[in-house]
């Protein structure tokens, strides 16, 4: 009787760690779902630092850059939202920027609010295309 009490102490202990392992995993907000992978080329190291010296790093969400003049694609930024921080500290801003050809898109801005500031509405950027799906925006003012 005791060998019989004692397995299934174990088994109720195991299926409690098993449970909350579970319910962990199902809650921990993971650096990859907020953190995409720097892409290839884009000169920094870490989204802390993206927006140094006006250099931004910004992910396409909507729209399609024509194919880039040299010095980039001149534009206007419309509109700066949903910039509140993630658990990294991580600001991850969606912006409109219109181009001169009337061409507007929308991009993320992975970054560090407190460290560099969002693009700001109004603000004049240079814009190229960077690889697949990601841009660079070059502040202007």
């Amino acid at each position: 009787m005791t060998r019989i009490f004692r397995r299934s102490h174990f088994m109720g202990a195991l299926f409690f760690a098993i449970a909350g392992a579970a319910l962990l995993l199902a809650t921990t907000p993971w650096t990859r779902a907020s953190e995409p992978a720097l892409p290839r080329g884009s000169g920094i190291s870490s989204w802390h630092e993206n927006g140094s010296q006006g250099r931004y790093v910004v992910e396409l969400l909507a729209g399609t850059l024509p194919a880039a003049a040299a010095g980039g694609l001149h534009g206007t930024v419309m509109t700066d939202a949903d910039c509140a921080p993630d658990a990294q500290g991580l600001n991850h801003c969606h912006n409109v920027i219109v181009l001169d050809d009337a061409t507007r898109v929308t991009v993320i801005n992975h970054h560090q609010m407190s460290r560099h500031h969002c693009l700001r509405p109004g603000e004049s950027v240079r814009m190229t295309p960077l690889v697949g799906h990601w841009a660079t925006v070059q502040t202007l003012d």
